[in-house]
């Protein structure tokens, strides 16, 4: 749920490493395009998209601690302070502070929320539930489809007019390739999957992020462990049904920050204060990269080599993973990916200040 962007120099890297239309320039407009923030507008932020985004409406003890301690100290090995960050997204990202999250009155705005539901009428949309994808099919080098299981195990076809699009996330999205015949030759002969292009970085060049949980004791029981039992359970539930606040509102990782530790004036470390017991996160990104070489498993059109037809979109496609929480990014990349299907001429950033709104 934290809405946070990364750093415009990995998108910079992006463009440098070969992958034009892919600037920090070129994609903040998408960022702004989907971006329906509740107080921050102008140059950084968008005021009129689907996607709500808004300052949590519940902070807790332990996050407003997080945030002052954070201050009182400096960076090790340095004579820097850390400083208060209201906006990650906006000109810098470094400093401590209270995440925006993607929510609207104390309830998640997930992107089946933002996006689907209010394109579940249009005449061009089918959903199929309980249907997994299989592979894409092709004739020759031209994808004309995807095969499905149904919920009874017969397998359907289901055919593209026009291109397919895989979006599956990058454990899936490269599997899906391989499974139809798009990998490294030598392992889709062992297992017996015709080869239609000999692609040897799908699958490969998986990034994500390392995480070090460090659990603290507390002298009092004020965490947010047991808000979820019993009588705790029952009031919070109450709380937020009447008011849409109290701990059923929070996002849990309410407070964090991001540090510049090896000197090189990008922050490389992020740290969330967490009032309670932390647990694994998973940010896998780059299974399926793009870039401008001929072994780079798509171009920047997001198209995949070798063949016709076929695009990924999701997380896999980032040649490099960016510098923070990755749901963000993966919506600037769709965005930016339905104009790249579609034709449209990229909008242009607003060379203005960041103002905020009243």
């Amino acid at each position: 749920m934290c809405y946070v962007r990364g750093q415009p120099q990995d998108y910079d890297d992006w463009a440098a490493a070969g992958c034009t239309g892919w600037a920090y320039e070129n994609v903040l407009p998408y960022f702004r395009r989907s971006e329906n923030n509740d107080h921050l507008a102008g140059r950084y932020h968008g005021a009129d998209g689907p996607m709500r985004v808004s300052d949590g409406v519940h902070r807790h003890v332990l996050s407003e601690a997080f945030v002052r301690a954070a201050q009182e100290v400096s960076i090790p090995g340095r004579n820097a302070p850390i400083q208060f960050n209201a906006d990650f997204n906006g000109e810098q990202q470094s400093g401590v502070g209270f995440y925006q999250i993607m929510s609207y009155r104390g309830e998640r705005s997930s992107t089946a929320r933002s996006f689907l539901a209010g394109a579940l009428s249009r005449p061009n949309l089918t959903i199929r539930t309980d249907c997994q994808v299989r592979r894409v099919i092709f004739e020759e080098r031209r994808a004309i489809g995807v095969a499905a299981m149904r919920p009874d195990g017969a397998e359907t076809i289901f055919y593209a007019s026009g291109e397919v699009i895989l979006s599956a996330g990058a454990f899936m999205s490269p599997k899906l390739l391989m499974l139809s015949g798009v990998g490294p030759a030598a392992t889709l002969k062992h297992f017996g999957i015709p080869v239609v292009h000999d692609s040897p970085n799908v699958g490969e060049n998986y990034q994500d992020h390392f995480l070090a949980p460090v659990d603290v004791h507390l002298k009092s029981p004020i965490s947010l462990m047991g808000q979820d039992r019993g009588l705790n359970a029952v009031l919070n539930g109450l709380q937020w049904l009447v008011y849409r606040t109290g701990p059923l509102a929070s996002n849990v990782v309410e407070a964090g920050g991001f540090f510049d530790l090896d000197g090189d004036g990008r922050p490389d470390i992020q740290l969330n204060g967490i009032p309670i017991s932390s647990a694994g996160a998973l940010h896998p990104t780059s299974t399926c990269a793009m870039g401008p070489d001929p072994d780079s498993v798509l171009d920047p059109a997001l198209k995949v080599r070798g063949v016709e037809g076929v695009r990924v979109v999701d997380g896999s496609v980032m040649p490099k993973v960016v510098r923070g929480n990755t749901t963000a990014p993966i919506i600037m990349i769709a965005e930016r990916a339905a104009d790249l299907i579609r034709g449209r001429v990229a909008p242009a950033a607003e060379p203005v200040d960041e103002v905020a709104a009243a």
